[in-house]
């Protein structure tokens, strides 16, 4: 998952005979579940959990270490529609997308309650969709439409209009993600026929640049400090690879030494200057994780369970992190960490 400075996400999925023999993990109910969890911090000790029958999107809240039971978010279409994501920029504000008949739909939480839905347009959406917030009361929106195109709208006060974004065609089931080392700039990346293609705005958009590498399946991109860009991608050989950007320049890649699962799911998080975590599926298919500091030291840990797909995790502090799967009964489950210690 990349900094926006509050959002981080992640997706796993474990069977529910793992999750039952691990007493850190506690179970938020909620199900049958048609897609993967959701989770967003919105200020200090405020999480909130998502899941979708493919009808309807539900929301469960943490607040202050109170579980809140599950409620709709009031769907008017009741059809299927696409992947639901949110995101939060400030303490009791959440912003939710979905796409439905090519077009996207936004509601948000205020506070005290979820907002009836409103249709953005967008022009014939169909592919992917990634969000961002890299300060208070800014929101920038991409999604990749019908023709392969790269659109982009924001948020800022008041809601801009949809622009195209340069002229690379990408795969309608492709994978994009942003992220932003600080206000004003902006870091796209596209991956297209195996190789990682990359954009930026920094006082207006740049043109697309080639990356290289040999990868497969999703990738993640996290800046961890002003002028730091740390991307991970899982190459054709089935190990982790990686990529920086710094000083103004990108490194060239290097692997991590660690084997994952075929189509596994990477998402990184920094929840503080110059310490990342890294996510993955070990080969077993339980979840690994990569902590390293902003001075160099390293350590790997397996956190157990049998992962089936992706997670949702995010951070509302240096010491916090919150982790939301589905069960292979289609349940939810949650395990924090506070500090160094996992689990209730």
């Amino acid at each position: 998952m990349c900094k926006s400075g509050i959002l981080f996400f992640l997706f796993i999925f474990l069977t529910v005979t793992e999750l039952d023999a691990q007493a850190k993990w506690g179970h938020l109910g909620g199900g049958p579940g048609h897609k993967f969890p959701v989770v967003t911090a919105y200020g200090n000790e405020n999480l909130a959990a998502f899941w979708d029958d493919g009808k309807e999107i539900y929301c469960r809240r943490l607040e202050n270490g109170v579980w809140f039971p599950w409620e709709p978010l009031k769907w008017p279409h009741g059809e299927e529609h696409g992947k639901f994501k949110v995101i939060s920029w400030g303490p009791n504000r959440m912003d939710g997308f979905t796409t439905f008949e090519g077009d996207l739909y936004h509601t948000y939480w205020n506070g005290d309650s979820w907002s009836i839905w409103e249709n953005l347009a967008g022009e014939e959406l169909e592919g992917e969709l990634e969000l961002i917030s890299w300060e208070p009361n800014r929101l920038d929106i991409f999604a990749i439409s019908k023709g392969g195109g790269l659109r982009h709208l924001w948020w800022a006060n008041e809601w801009g209009t949809w622009e195209e974004l340069r002229n690379l065609k990408l795969p309608i089931d492709g994978f994009i993600k942003v992220c932003s080392w600080g206000p004003g700039r902006l870091d796209i990346f596209a991956q297209v026929s195996n190789r990682m293609e990359h954009l930026c705005w920094d006082n207006g958009w740049r043109n697309w640049q080639s990356l290289g590498g040999m990868t497969e399946g999703r990738f993640t991109a996290v800046s961890r400090d002003k002028g730091r860009i740390d991307v991970f991608a899982v190459g054709t050989d089935g190990k982790i690879w990686s990529r920086r950007f710094q000083l103004g320049t990108w490194e060239q890649w290097y692997e991590l030494l660690i084997p994952v699962k075929t189509g596994t799911v990477l998402h990184a998080i920094s929840r503080k200057t110059g310490d990342l975590d890294l996510f993955y599926t070990e080969p077993n298919g339980s979840l690994g994780y990569r902590w390293q500091s902003a001075s160099g030291e390293l350590s790997l840990q397996n956190l157990g369970g049998l992962m089936l797909g992706g997670l949702a995790a995010t951070s509302w502090g240096e010491d916090r992190l919150d982790v939301v799967v589905m069960g292979g009964d289609r349940q939810f489950y949650h395990m924090p960490r506070d500090g160094q210690k996992w689990g209730y």
